[in-house]
């Protein structure tokens, strides 16, 4: 009881700072509505920056894992993560269509599927 009582008094205490937070978060999601194409290039270009770093770090987990195989499935894993994030993020508008043809199917699925 009392961990639920220490978060909730954090929360009452910074009450404006939070309120801020979600107008902000309003606003932008009313912008985001209004330009999709924008918005779109952001996210793809969100996700090359994250595919990237994952790229570098599964490099540098290559050199630590415990046999040669596992090892140069991790760098070859990297490389390959590190290609992808730089392409997402030479090419957005590309990355954009990429990312729509890898979604729209899984989407129908699971949209369809009640």
């Amino acid at each position: 009881m009392a961990d639920s009582q220490g978060w909730v008094s954090e929360a009452r205490s910074n009450a404006g700072l939070l309120t801020m937070l979600g107008v902000v978060q309003i606003i932008v999601g009313i912008m985001a509505l209004g330009s999709p194409l924008i918005t779109g290039v952001g996210i793809v270009m969100l996700i090359g920056i994250m595919i990237l770093v994952a790229g570098i770090v599964r490099l540098f987990g290559a050199f630590k894992c415990g046999s040669f195989r596992s090892g140069v499935l991790a760098l070859l894993g990297g490389l390959v993560a590190i290609v992808v994030g730089g392409y997402l993020l030479s090419r957005p508008g590309a990355g954009l269509a990429a990312l729509t043809w890898i979604l729209a199917p899984i989407w129908a699925s699971v949209t369809s599927a009640r």
